[in-house]
């Protein structure tokens, strides 16, 4: 039946149709005068906001060093209750984060990671 179709005329005829309207769509922008000359205005973004208070730029992260590194496993969401750091981790458990890790609490048995803490 496909190869029916491709030694048909209407096949022939429809890729001769094709190749008609390509070369003619080529040809169309380099005929004068078709395309209508347009000005067009410059597109200029706004100027930026004022970056102030709270926003401002500062260097309190220059020279920062990674605490835990490689021993906290998808760390989430964190809250601050008391002082104290808590984070969610991979596997279901809420940890105290201080000089060391300590596991708080684990919910589930095979849980995976939580997207908010919240303290109330």
């Amino acid at each position: 039946m496909i190869l029916l179709f491709f030694q048909s005329s209407c096949f022939w005829l429809l890729v001769k149709t094709w190749i008609v309207i390509i070369i003619f769509i080529s040809i169309l922008p380099l005929i004068p005068n078709i395309i209508p000359h347009l000005s067009y205005s410059p597109l200029v973004p706004p100027d930026p906001a004022v970056l102030e208070g709270k926003l401002e730029v500062n260097n309190l992260l220059n020279g920062a060093h990674r605490t835990f590194e490689g021993e906290i496993k998808g760390p989430e969401a964190f809250a601050i209750l008391n002082g104290e750091l808590y984070t969610t981790l991979h596997g279901g458990f809420v940890a105290k984060i201080s000089k060391t890790i300590e596991p708080v609490v684990k919910f589930g048995q095979s849980c995976g990671e939580f997207m908010l803490l919240m303290f109330s």
